[in-house]
């Protein structure tokens, strides 16, 4: 519940959603948004949930590994066999059917929910020859001994 001396001005980017009695920011929450919102009350509940929202904005770099998911066929309603990847979906962070290479973490394959967003910055102009260099890593138990093939 929104502590009754809190009032939150009704161009705020944090909102107050009474029927789930929750705070609910989108997007990168600056420090000066914190400050902001966190003087409003000495209600800690408030405090703790003002400061998860901006600890759970911050930008931060995908922690998950990726893994070899292998491809496969799919028969159509036709009888038609498709190699899955032939659908483009090589790389991917969202866990599709059809991809090649993957996350090792759970996360949603509809495309109007995926989760992680990209350093644009980092993302070259488009027709830029890149080139993608992909070697895989093995655990030391899983290293093959070269003196046994």
């Amino acid at each position: 519940t929104l502590p009754a001396d809190v009032v939150l001005p009704k161009d705020s980017d944090l909102r107050y959603d009474a029927d789930r009695k929750q705070l609910i920011w989108f997007g990168p929450m600056t420090n000066d948004d914190r400050y902001e919102y966190l003087p409003l009350t000495r209600d800690e509940a408030y405090r703790a949930a003002v400061q998860a929202l901006f600890d759970k904005s911050q930008t931060q770099p995908m922690e998950a590994d990726f893994v070899f998911a292998g491809s496969g066929f799919w028969e159509d309603e036709n009888g038609k066999k498709l190699y899955l990847a032939e659908s483009g979906n090589v790389i991917c962070v969202a866990n599709f059917s059809d991809a090649i290479i993957d996350i090792d973490v759970k996360s949603d394959a509809s495309n109007d929910a995926l989760m992680f967003e990209p350093y644009t910055e980092r993302i070259p102009p488009l027709e830029t020859e890149v080139l993608v260099e992909l070697v895989p890593r093995f655990e030391k138990e899983q290293q093959l001994d070269e003196s046994n093939p």
